[in-house]
């Protein structure tokens, strides 16, 4: 599937939403444009089961939507170069620039200016034991109720990530994570906007390596009364 383009302006979907999908082949360049209405099933710019999921991309300027977002996703394959970008909008649950359940997550984008994500951002999430590399989340406007990750896996690496807030309001900021793998070379950067909870250059809560993870402040950020900053733990 590869540069297919679904475009929203108005009305009420309960059922999901491909820019692209396919099962055995990959699937890219394909959009999903949303404009407005009420989306409450999972929205995804590309999605394949065991192809890879690249350069597909979601562009929210308005609307609601009460499920899942990813720029790309796939199952098996790899997921790579895969944007999110929101100009507006309320969103109800979990941002993935690029989501793989079982292969390496590499250099997705989440980008947001305004709208309200009433859940977690991630650049790139791996679900299982593969390496999230390259990855980013850029805040410049706009509410995070929960968490912004650079990038997370669930038993993988987790390097060279990066958050960066020059804007809007935010919770706990992560620039790499990783649930049981090391953690490197990840980063924070603020330049401005209020973080009410702490920064973590990068954190792994397993027995692994954490090394290389920076923060970065400047500006006149806000932070909250109890905010600690952890380069790496």
């Amino acid at each position: 599937a590869e540069g297919n383009i679904v475009t929203i302006t108005s009305g009420t979907l309960t059922d999901k939403v491909y820019g692209g999908w396919s099962r055995n082949g990959d699937t890219t360049g394909n959009s999903v444009i949303i404009n407005d209405g009420t989306i409450n099933n999972s929205v995804s710019g590309g999605y394949s089961e065991d192809g890879v999921a690249d350069d597909n991309t979601v562009a929210i300027s308005g609307g609601m939507l009460t499920n899942k977002v990813y720029g790309g996703w796939s199952k098996s394959g790899t997921v790579t170069g895969n944007t999110i970008t929101i100009n507006s909008g309320k969103l109800s649950d979990k941002v993935y620039g690029g989501y793989s359940e079982d292969s390496a997550v590499t250099g997705n984008t989440v980008m947001i200016s305004a709208g309200e994500i009433n859940s977690w951002v991630y650049g790139g999430y791996s679900d299982r034991d593969k390496t999230v590399t390259g990855n980013k989340v850029m805040i410049s406007g706009g509410e995070i109720k929960i968490d912004v990750n650079g990038g997370y896996s669930a038993a993988g690496a987790a390097e060279n990530n990066t958050a960066t807030i020059r804007g809007g309001k935010v919770n706990n900021v992560y620039g790499g994570h990783s649930y049981m793998s090391d953690v490197m070379h990840n980063s924070v950067i603020i330049s401005a906007g209020t973080i009410a909870g702490n920064v973590y250059g990068g954190l792994s809560d397993g027995a692994a390596s954490v090394s290389g993870n920076n923060i970065n402040i400047s500006g006149q950020p806000s932070f909250g009364a109890n905010t600690v900053l952890y380069g790496g733990i």
